[in-house]
């Protein structure tokens, strides 16, 4: 009688890329990064209080969001306060309804630094880029208050869902601050190139020093050579001799200037 160790041929978690050897889920990479980064920001891993399942949380949306997923729920700016559910939604798809909504927003103003991704401009109508990025916050701390209290107090609801949301409620700020260290020092989301930096990706340019030897002879002689130019001759007509005539045609040669040299 034979015993396989492994009752299924199906992996238990699926890979980023397909490689010959074993990789680790996509999901370790991001859990990885996003620890390094809590550990170098200004707010690391239970710097107020215990807080290990609001790094899980943060990976788990990590994961939805590079996969692709965008729930229909999202509201565009503060929508989702203006326009609450429906009358007839019960308490946990309302509580459902403020949570997307509030995590749609952590993300994006943690790694792109703006509420939403449904907006064209990074800024809202009227609004100065510093009350966008206020009204964006309070929108967001607001969504997960709203999620916590629909789901507080309801019968056979998660008190560790409940405690999470309010953790990311009162932190709201701190955990932005924590996305964006992980997108600028992890990831390297708006990396910008310096100039130094693209002209060393560049070819070198070897017709510059033909150009400037260019642009020299054809410029004008300065005015101080000219000048020198002037009060030679001036000598010369006034005591002529072989040498002081020889210096005046090499100084009107190398100035370009055509002078009639008795």
């Amino acid at each position: 009688m034979s015993r396989t160790l492994c009752p299924t041929a199906t992996p238990r978690y699926s890979t980023l890329f397909e490689t010959a050897k074993p990789a680790q889920p996509f999901g370790f990479f991001l859990l990885e990064n996003l620890l390094t980064a809590r550990a170098g920001s200004m707010f690391p891993t239970n710097g107020a209080g215990p807080d290990e399942d609001v790094n899980i949380y943060l990976n788990h949306l990590l994961g939805r969001f590079l996969r692709g997923e965008c729930d229909p729920a999202v509201q565009f700016g503060s929508g989702a306060l203006f326009n609450p559910p429906a009358k007839t939604a019960t308490p946990r798809q309302r509580a459902e309804y403020y949570r997307v909504n509030a995590d749609h927003r952590l993300l994006h103003l943690g790694l792109f630094g703006r509420g939403d991704g449904l907006r064209r401009r990074s800024t809202l109508h009227g609004l100065s880029t510093a009350e966008t990025h206020s009204r964006d916050m309070a929108a967001g701390q607001a969504c997960y208050e709203a999620a916590a209290n629909h789901w507080r107090g309801r019968h056979g609801s998660n008190p560790a869902l409940i405690d999470l949301m309010e953790k990311l409620a009162r932190n709201f700020e701190d955990y932005v601050h924590v996305l964006g260290a992980l997108a600028t020092r992890q990831l390297g989301l708006g990396a910008q190139v310096t100039d130094d930096d693209l002209a060393r990706l560049l070819p070198p340019d070897t017709t510059a020093t033909t150009r400037t030897v260019t642009d020299l002879l054809d410029a004008p002689p300065p005015p101080e050579a000219v000048d020198a130019l002037l009060d030679l001759w001036l000598s010369h007509g006034k005591n002529p001799g072989p040498a002081t005539a020889a210096r005046l045609r090499d100084m009107a040669k190398r100035l370009g200037v055509e002078l009639k040299v008795d």
